[in-house]
């Protein structure tokens, strides 16, 4: 049994792709959704589109890596909803490798990466622990990629950034243990932009060794298994959602 209903979410990173259908599902189950997202016309649209199916969920224009901002905008989607349960963030840039030579990045282009993912999703945990710790069952849920733990040389400032995500879960598990805060991570593998091209998702495919990429289902199964009240007793784990990709 995974006990989700009536529990509340903040989700940065959600407003589309798979990881807003994994919204969409959330949404389905009785999960109240506040939803960040860095372009408010995105997001915007994202919440629209998802009061089609239930009313219980915001949006916010919120840059994770503005503390100010970040507080605000948890402040009111406590107020909103009666509190905070759950902290996925799912944000960050995806990996550009025409960008990511080491002998001519940019240093600002890695530095936007570092933080982006790391820092920002640092900024996330260290302002909702507040309301994460008056919940009865608290979670944290964080993204990681293959790459993490494969680093491809190719999108060094990616892999180094999605490590650090997975270092930071685990750190995180290890201090927030004793307020009884779970926190995890979630490794997702290929999963195609909106707009990929049929070839282009073909080609995905043929790397996953189950034949397909990942779906907004699989992520919110994987979610939802580590984010239910029932999880109590998983934390600093690494969920691999990858079809095989990444065996562990």
């Amino acid at each position: 049994m995974q006990t989700v209903k009536g529990r509340t979410a903040v989700i940065s990173g959600g407003s589309s792709g798979a990881k807003f259908e994994m919204v969409k599902q959330l949404l389905t189950d009785g999960v109240n959704v506040a939803l960040f997202g860095h372009f408010a016309k995105a997001t915007n649209a994202a919440v629209e589109e998802a009061k089609k199916i239930s009313e219980n969920i915001i949006g916010f224009e919120c840059d994770v890596n503005n503390p100010q901002a970040v507080d605000a905008c948890l402040k009111q989607a406590a107020e909103r909803f009666g509190g905070i349960d759950i902290l996925m963030a799912l944000h960050g840039a995806h990996a550009q490798p025409d960008k990511s030579d080491l002998e001519t990045m940019d240093l600002s282009f890695w530095e936007g990466y570092i933080s982006g993912h790391v820092t920002g999703s640092y900024i996330l945990v260290r302002s909702a622990l507040p309301y994460l710790k008056k919940s009865r069952a608290p979670r944290i849920l964080l993204e990681t990629a293959p790459v993490a733990f494969n680093p491809d040389e190719n999108v060094l400032p990616y892999s180094t950034a999605k490590g650090g995500v997975v270092a930071l879960a685990k750190g995180c598990a290890r201090q927030l243990a004793k307020y009884g805060i779970t926190v995890n991570c979630l490794n997702i593998g290929c999963t195609p932009s909106p707009d990929a091209s049929p070839e282009e998702l073909d080609a995905m495919c043929e790397k996953v060794p189950l034949g397909r990429c990942c779906t907004g289902a699989d992520i919110a199964f994987a979610a939802e298994t580590l984010i239910c009240e029932e999880a109590s007793f998983v934390t600093g784990e690494v969920f691999n959602l990858t079809g095989g990709v990444y065996l562990g």
